[in-house]
């Protein structure tokens, strides 16, 4: 993502360095006051509509805007919810996700507006970095959190637009998940969700509790629980399961840890999409249980080689011959039991 790569676009010389990365291109929007006020207010059924550097804007809580408040609670607590007036706006033909921060009319606030969640997430982090010195990084117990109130609150000369370079920002991969986040349970995935959420994310990887729909789908064709422990590896080793390179090892995976790392999901993915993140869910690929072989009579399956010297017991994962009549319709199946959830 060139996190270390920055650039700024502005409309006014000697503008201050920026620190945006490279993939957001900023503008200055013109805060002119004429005949057409730049805040056209409008009231009806206590909602607000008004113009922000040429951008449509709704002055009611929105799924984008609670969703963006629960990003400042997560992180900084809830009581720097009342520093912004967070709004929705409408990207202009061409754009990718865009935010824009400027000084509210309402009560001194920093309102900043945004086309989905992330991208009103980002504009708060864009002025608590350019304007309070705040950085959110990695770090265990908000280590990586560096955030101090400054007195006088600085204020937003002009309003600042901007949008990404690219419409998919993706994060992670499928070793994360053990390496890093194996054992998390909501509040820690809420809190990485909204640290994706700051940095500008909307492609992240979701792959907690796949294992579920997995079990589901296998036991509706007549796979037993002890052979699906045959093919699952415990909680900790499940980057390796998924990726086809061992089977069986460190479980067992119980019925009742894949059903609350289900569950886990399915939070986990209510956040992010009230963000506006499209998540990257796991496919069918091919790496299937041994017993899939008395399941479904004539299946063609190979087996993997040995893997990271491990016993063979535990390696030599069947593959299901992509080209084999049957590749097609468990695929779909697959997909008809997950969309079930």
């Amino acid at each position: 993502l060139q996190r270390h790569n920055y650039c700024v676009q502005a409309s006014q010389p000697n503008q201050r360095e920026s620190r945006t990365p490279v993939f957001w291109k900023i503008r200055m929007a013109e805060t002119r006051l004429g005949a057409s006020a730049l805040f056209l207010i409008m009231v009806c059924s206590c909602m607000a509509v008004g113009h922000v550097g040429g951008a449509r804007v709704r002055r009611q809580a929105t799924p984008a805007t609670t969703a963006a408040n629960k990003v400042i609670a997560t992180v900084f607590g809830e009581q720097y919810q009342t520093y912004f007036d967070l709004c929705d706006i409408k990207a202009n033909a061409g754009e990718n996700d865009t935010f824009e921060v400027r000084k509210s009319t309402n009560s001194g606030k920093v309102q900043i507006c945004g086309t989905n969640g992330v991208a009103i997430s980002k504009g708060v982090y864009w002025y608590l970095r350019e304007y309070w010195n705040v950085t959110v990084t990695w770090g265990f117990n908000f280590s990586g959190v560096n955030f101090k109130v400054p007195s006088p609150m600085p204020s937003v000369a002009e309003t600042v637009r901007v949008s990404s370079s690219v419409k998919w920002r993706y994060y992670m991969n499928v070793c994360t998940v053990s390496y890093s986040s194996a054992w998390w349970d909501l509040t820690r995935w809420e809190y990485e969700i909204a640290w994706m959420a700051l940095h500008g994310i909307n492609l992240p990887l979701s792959f907690t509790g796949q294992e579920y729909v997995i079990a589901e789908y296998y036991k509706s064709l007549g796979m037993t629980e002890e052979e699906l422990q045959a093919y699952f590896s415990g909680p900790a080793f499940l980057a390796w399961n998924r990726m086809g390179n061992i089977r069986g090892w460190a479980g067992p995976l119980t019925p009742d840890l894949r059903k609350a790392q289900f569950d886990l999901q399915l939070d986990s993915l209510k956040f992010m999409r009230a963000l506006g993140m499209t998540s990257v869910l796991s496919g069918f690929s091919g790496h299937v249980p041994a017993a899939l072989e008395r399941v479904v009579p004539g299946i063609k399956l190979t087996e993997s080689a040995g893997w990271g010297n491990f016993n063979a017991s535990y390696t030599r994962v069947r593959l299901l011959d992509p080209t084999d009549e049957h590749f097609v319709p468990l695929a779909k199946g697959f997909y008809k039991v997950g969309m079930c959830f």
